[in-house]
């Protein structure tokens, strides 16, 4: 089956806002349709499909991104990744988190609340877009903990290159987030740029 004929029918017409709401591929339906039959009759579920079915996405998406297993979280969408990554950092008062000017409010949201614990949220305006390195590079400050951005800016359509962005943020000494999904039908994607260290 072709990747096109993976999903639909659309009634001849194209969808385009996945960062909304994604088209389900047929055979997502399927597995769906099947997931609800059995929970109409649940004495059919064994009880270790409960840590395997997880257990093989895991394994599934690591192989795509480039990561083991052990690093992946399974969630229901990127704004509850990066809720959690939030909250999970050990971010302190002083701290800083840095965007692009013009980031999509899902991506900025889940850190907003850390200010009330004295994390500075800072934006850098780009001289040009999609921001270069070297403008990235001299935007971190040694209280730079966190830079998250898109991969794609959902409003421009801009692409940036993750593996320069995630080396200027690494040798500065801060994190790297990076929301992949709305980038995710233009190019691979890895995790290898994505490392992280705290200085």
């Amino acid at each position: 089956m072709t990747l096109a004929a993976s999903f639909g029918p659309f009634g001849g017409r194209a969808w385009l806002d996945t960062a909304h709401q994604g088209p389900l591929p047929r055979a997502g339906a399927a597995a769906t349709a099947e997931a609800v039959e059995d929970k109409v009759a649940p004495a059919r579920i064994e009880d270790a499909s409960f840590h395997a079915l997880p257990g093989e996405l895991k394994r599934r998406l690591g192989r795509v991104i480039g990561a083991p297993p052990e690093d992946v979280v399974l969630g229901n969408s990127t704004t509850y990744g990066l809720h959690l990554l939030a909250r999970g950092l050990p971010l302190r008062a002083g701290d800083e988190v840095l965007f692009v000017a013009g980031e999509f409010p899902a991506t900025v949201v889940p850190w907003l609340p850390l200010r009330d614990h004295g994390v500075r949220i800072r934006f850098v305006e780009p001289s040009t877009r999609p921001l270069a390195p070297d403008e990235l590079a001299a935007a971190l400050t040694p209280r730079t903990r966190v830079f998250c951005c898109s991969w794609v800016f959902s409003f421009s359509g801009e692409a940036v290159d993750l593996d320069a962005w995630a080396a200027c943020a690494v040798n500065g000494g801060s994190r790297s987030s990076s929301t992949a999904p709305r980038g995710s039908a233009r190019s691979p994607s890895t995790s290898a740029g994505c490392r992280s260290t705290r200085s």
